[in-house]
């Protein structure tokens, strides 16, 4: 049975918090960048007298947070529907809900017309129900379909 114990750093998680989401052509460039960074933090750290894992902290507290840090790195987009498909996007959901929202309400009239059931006040909440409900999944399903359409691979012309 081996003996050794496995240990990880402070470094060696926040390499790897910074690194795990980049690409495979990226991610092991920026692990090397980083090392070096925090290593020439540590290392001033120490010589101003601090002992190495206090240097190590302190290096890792001035560089933030890593996901922030991973974000300014990162490949992916910061912004759910970007500026290129937003036009589109927003043309598309205030379509889909001036024919659908209506659409709706008129099957639903219909609906309690026919079965008679109800006055106008149940009739009112049902109304608003509809509405909401339409609303939040017309604009839900579109902007995943944009969002999956925004972070999809592009092809080349």
């Amino acid at each position: 049975m081996d003996d050794r114990k496995t240990e990880t750093t402070l470094t060696d998680r926040y390499v790897w918090t910074v690194t795990r989401h980049l690409g495979a052509e990226a991610g092991p460039d920026v692990a090397r960048e980083l090392r070096a960074s925090i290593r020439d933090r540590v290392e001033a750290g120490i010589e101003a007298g601090n002992d190495p894992a206090t240097a190590e902290r302190e290096a890792l507290t001035e560089l933030g947070d890593p996901e922030t840090l991973a974000r300014e790195y990162g490949e992916l987009p910061r912004h759910l529907i970007g500026p290129a498909l937003y036009p589109d996007y927003v043309r598309l959901l205030r379509a889909l809900l001036a024919i659908l929202a209506p659409l709706a309400l008129a099957l639903l009239f219909v609906d309690r017309f026919e079965s008679g059931a109800g006055g106008l006040g149940e009739i009112g909440v049902e109304a608003a129900v509809v509405l909401v409900t339409v609303t939040v999944h017309v604009a839900f399903w579109t902007t995943l379909v944009f969002a999956i359409i925004e972070r999809a691979p592009r092809r080349p012309a």
